[in-house]
């Protein structure tokens, strides 16, 4: 059986990944080239908060080198560059290399929104610029270079794989470490593609330990853009495919919610308001809520861990799960809390014996998971299963 909240157990692989890259990215980068609405795609600025001038479908002209630009853009034009189009990308590179640039008669260096200008014809100087415009198809071939590489220049794909190093993610073969292509690689390389930055140490840290909901979590929520709609809503696209869970199976999507409830509830509660929680695992929580209680809403959902106690501390209805491998102590609180016994010998205690009869009736526990107890101070009431 797959080990639950796993990765590398449970991976959505793709039989045409490079089909679905392509059009995952057109659609996040420039969706109205993508479909035809524009013809063309000139210099634009690109999502973030501070724009840089990107083309196509997001190569972003940030950082990129005289010798770059003319290798990627010649292979785009079909092999050869037109002598305004080379001179354009010397102004690309006066911006880059900070070196002055006459205009209107005076010498200066060129920001940002100077190349955005210039490229809409706003600075006669920079009209060049207009030249570097991309059809779908031009633009195109400049994504999958971009993404494969081209001789001189290694491409996204390549990146990915050398962020992620030291992540084994084919265990059972020691030949083939790197992340296949599967869901989870375009969720990641759309985050690379976007911004190496994004594969940090913490989704790293994630992905090594093979934790499927910790990772969720760090491609959803741990940026600095979750105020702003329109990049968080890229996240909340990358989560989505990366995927909280992979299978229907009830006790993966305990634990993965649990996982979240437990360790990230306040983070998550704090950068909510682009990405409501509550939406994103619909599926899951309504699952478990129709299996264990009757359809009926839960405010938190708690596991406990392998032979420790976990005390529920909130005054809401609550879902418990024993832990899935050991024996746990479970403790209910105040609210209508659902107490579903896990593997091994589970205690589970109410907090005033006065619930006593309710916990009894609010006792799950699957028939393969051993036995649970009802403890009291003075009284103890076992139920095998």
């Amino acid at each position: 059986m797959p080990e639950l909240n796993s990765i590398t157990d449970n991976l959505s692989l793709y039989s045409d990944y490079i089909s679905e890259r392509n059009s995952h990215l057109k659609k996040l980068e420039n969706p109205r080239l993508q479909d035809g609405r524009d013809e063309f795609s000139g210099i634009h600025a690109d999502k973030d908060s501070n724009p840089s001038p990107t083309i196509g479908y997001g190569y972003n002209l940030t950082g990129k080198s005289l010798a770059q630009n003319t290798a990627f853009f010649t292979f785009a034009f079909g092999g050869s560059l037109s002598p305004t189009q080379s001179s354009a990308l010397g102004y690309l590179d006066d911006w880059q290399e900070g070196r002055a640039v006459t205009i209107n008669g005076t010498p200066r260096v060129l920001t940002n929104q100077d190349i955005l200008d210039g490229a809409e014809g706003l600075i006669p100087e920079l009209a060049v610029l207009d030249s570097l415009k991309l059809n779908e198809a031009q633009a195109s071939i400049l994504l999958s270079d971009f993404l494969e590489g081209i001789p001189g220049f290694d491409g996204a794909e390549k990146g990915l794989n050398t962020a992620l190093a030291g992540i084994d993610f084919v265990p059972s073969n020691p030949d083939e470490s790197k992340l296949p292509e599967s869901k989870e690689r375009l969720a990641l390389l759309s985050m690379y593609y976007q911004l190496p930055e994004l594969i940090g140490p913490d989704l790293k840290a994630a992905l090594q330990a093979d934790n499927r909901a910790e990772a969720w979590f760090q491609i959803r929520y741990r940026h600095l853009n979750y105020s702003d709609p329109g990049l968080q809503d890229r996240k909340n696209t990358e989560s989505d495919l990366f995927g909280l869970t992979r299978t229907e199976d009830l006790d993966e999507y305990a634990e993965a919610l649990a996982y979240l409830y437990m360790n990230h509830r306040q983070t998550i509660d704090e950068r909510d308001a682009n990405s409501p929680f509550l939406a994103a695992i619909a599926t899951q929580k309504q699952a478990l809520e129709n299996a264990y209680t009757n359809g009926r809403t839960v405010d938190f959902i708690y596991m406990g861990t392998d032979s420790s106690t976990h005390q529920d501390k909130l005054d809401g209805d609550d879902l418990i799960f024993g832990d899935f491998t050991a024996a746990s102590t479970l403790h209910g609180y105040d609210g209508d809390d659902v107490i579903i016994g896990g593997a091994g010998n589970d205690r589970v205690l109410p907090r005033l014996f006065s619930q006593f009869k309710a916990a009894i009736g609010r006792l799950i526990s699957s028939s393969i998971r051993g036995c649970s107890q009802l403890a009291f101070d003075n009284c103890r009431v076992r139920f095998l299963l």
